[in-house]
């Protein structure tokens, strides 16, 4: 596990500026899957992804059976996305974001259809309840998995991108590499920082 801390400006009532450090856990091991009944945990664990029409057939029979799983919901637009069907794909992030408002890859996938799609990155912070690091999002976590770390932080920099504030979206670039340099996120903001500066 890597602890990962980050200065931050934070004001008083008196509005002088404190520095105050933000910490962050992050683990490569599962967290647990938590809600997620166990036949379908087993199913997750035994799927063939080379055999993407079955899976998907699978996964919404288990979805009728838990229907607005969380999830379940990001799995199947997952494997929707992978086969190249992008509308269903999107359609279920939006129905997992209300559903689910508070799920974190719901959150990210709704972030990235509203930014990739739609050309609309100013209501990424409305998404993220107007913050801009994980460990604030959910405060009462101390540990966080890098899937969700690589998923949050690259909604953030892809907001600062197209937000124009490229500074803040280099200081995104940097926090990943210093966590783990062959984080996804890391080369699509690269990617997208070349591209819009």
């Amino acid at each position: 596990m890597r602890q990962f801390r980050k200065k931050r400006k934070a004001k008083n009532t008196e509005d002088s500026v404190v520095l105050r450090m933000v910490c962050m856990e992050v683990t490569y091991e599962p967290l647990g899957l938590g809600t997620i009944p166990e036949e379908v945990v087993v199913w997750h664990q035994a799927v063939d992804l080379g055999q993407l029409d079955n899976a998907i057939v699978e996964l919404e029979a288990f979805l009728k059976k838990y229907p607005d799983h969380p999830v379940l919901l990001n799995w199947l637009s997952n494997f929707y996305q992978f086969g190249g069907h992008q509308e269903k794909a999107f359609s279920l992030m939006i129905l997992n974001y209300k559903k689910n408002p508070e799920y974190l890859f719901a959150r990210c996938n709704y972030a990235i259809y509203q930014l990739k799609s739609l050309k609309n990155y100013k209501i990424v912070p409305t998404i993220f309840d107007n913050t801009f690091w994980l460990s604030d999002l959910y405060p009462e976590r101390e540990v966080f998995h890098i899937a969700e770390v690589d998923a949050y932080f690259r909604c953030i920099g892809l907001y600062w991108i197209y937000a124009g504030k490229f500074d803040q979206a280099q200081g995104i670039i940097d926090m990943l590499k210093s966590i783990d340099e062959d984080l996804s996120a890391i080369e699509e903001l690269e990617r997208e920082l070349a591209e819009n500066r």
